[in-house]
């Protein structure tokens, strides 16, 4: 059954769990990306060593928000991520990011954790995006939930990518070029939320939430093409499927590293994937 992502990427309210005035923090530049963004939503940082950051009043845990956020995005290393997903789960909260790379990646011990993290999350039915990922931009909604450079150009290039360090690279070559995104999401170990779920829900959109995006450029785009860059497959029927349905209206376009041992090494290390789903982007494609 197709995941209800509507909330994930139009949130009305986002808590920052770890959220920090210390502006290198992964917390700090995501309140700040978030603050930046012109989202017009509730946002709740979340710090029990802090009584205010800026002007918004920090709280001491998720459970002692005035409301169930939408959305939340956890800011804090792996090994007190559990605890947080499930203070979120018990608070109702849906939706989550995970910033915080030491899962499968790192090994059998990473992978353990990981693990926890998926069986805590899919107790609590909660949408996660991550761990070891950049977190996500939404020019429409607009966010930008992510811990790199702002993008300065919108456009109707939807985009998305398994790597951090390839949507770094990105949001860099876009900012020189003037190349726009509509939305751009990184997947990072896919403990729970896959490409499919993303495709699905592009796919369920169609064209009618780029509508008011399009409408700022000259003369409207009735292309919205969608980039992938992915280190591994998740259910191949699925993705196949997807993409041939997709591909009915936009063109879609993937990267996929691991045709040398050595690109096989790095993803393993990266997201822990695994290369060999090589057959099916030829039949997909």
């Amino acid at each position: 059954m197709p995941k209800d992502l509507s909330q994930l990427f139009y949130p009305r309210s986002v808590a920052v769990i770890g959220a920090s005035n210390s502006k290198h923090k992964v917390g700090a530049i995501v309140l700040k990306n978030i603050l930046n963004s012109g989202f017009k939503g509730r946002v709740y940082p979340v710090n029990p060593t802090l009584k205010k950051i800026g002007k918004l009043r920090c709280y001491g845990e998720i459970g002692e928000l005035p409301e169930t956020p939408d959305l939340a995005v956890i800011a804090i290393p792996a090994e007190k991520v559990n605890t947080v997903i499930e203070q979120a789960g018990v608070k109702g909260v849906k939706n989550v990011v995970v910033y915080a790379a030491g899962y499968k990646e790192i090994g059998p011990d990473g992978a353990t954790l990981e693990q926890c993290l998926k069986a805590v999350a899919e107790r609590h039915f909660i949408n996660l995006l991550g761990p070891n990922c950049l977190g996500f931009v939404n020019s429409m909604c607009p966010i930008n939930a992510t811990f790199g450079q702002p993008l300065k150009t919108f456009g109707n290039l939807r985009f998305i990518t398994q790597s951090g360090a390839i949507a770094a690279s990105l949001f860099d070559w876009c900012n020189s070029t003037g190349v726009g995104f509509s939305e751009f999401i990184t997947l990072g170990n896919k403990t729970i939320l896959s490409e499919n779920d993303i495709l699905q829900y592009f796919f369920e959109q169609g064209n009618n939430s780029l509508t008011s995006l399009s409408t700022s450029f000259e003369g409207e785009s009735k292309c919205h093409p969608i980039g992938m860059y992915l280190e591994s497959i998740s259910g191949g029927k699925e993705f196949i499927r997807l993409t041939k349905e997709i591909t009915k209206t936009d063109p879609v376009f993937i990267l996929k590293p691991g045709k040398t041992k050595e690109a096989v090494n790095a993803m393993q290390s990266h997201t822990g994937a695994l290369a060999g789903e090589d057959d099916v982007l030829d039949i997909a494609l």
